[in-house]
């Protein structure tokens, strides 16, 4: 059997609402997505934020990249989930891996969300 190298990747999703004095003139929820990747060729964070007027939005974010890193052949190795706002999630972190593929960097393909 051959010994497979491996590639990880961490990501966090934190979200919550701006307090009242906060909220002029922007949505009253925000949503951060950073990943964090572990790699031979490379180690870097990209940040992903917004503010929304759903509070239900961080569920559907969380979805959304799950979905993106599991076509992106990224494998689900770990959750840690945190508390929970009105059924919204508030803090949750995952760790991925997937085999080390020649010529392909960490970060590829780029998650857009």
């Amino acid at each position: 059997m051959a010994n497979t190298q491996w590639e990880y990747c961490r990501i966090q999703l934190d979200s919550g609402s701006y307090g009242q004095k906060q909220t002029i003139g922007r949505y009253p929820y925000f949503v951060r997505v950073t990943l964090d990747y572990y790699g031979a060729d490379y180690v870097g964070t990209e940040v992903f934020g917004e503010d929304t007027d759903q509070i239900e939005r961080p569920n559907k974010m969380w979805g959304q990249i799950l979905g993106l890193m599991g076509m992106a052949n990224w494998e689900l190795v770990n959750v840690f989930t945190g508390p929970t706002k009105d059924l919204a999630l508030v803090n949750v972190m995952a760790y991925m891996k997937r085999p080390v593929q020649p010529g392909r960097r960490v970060n590829e393909p780029k998650i857009v969300l």
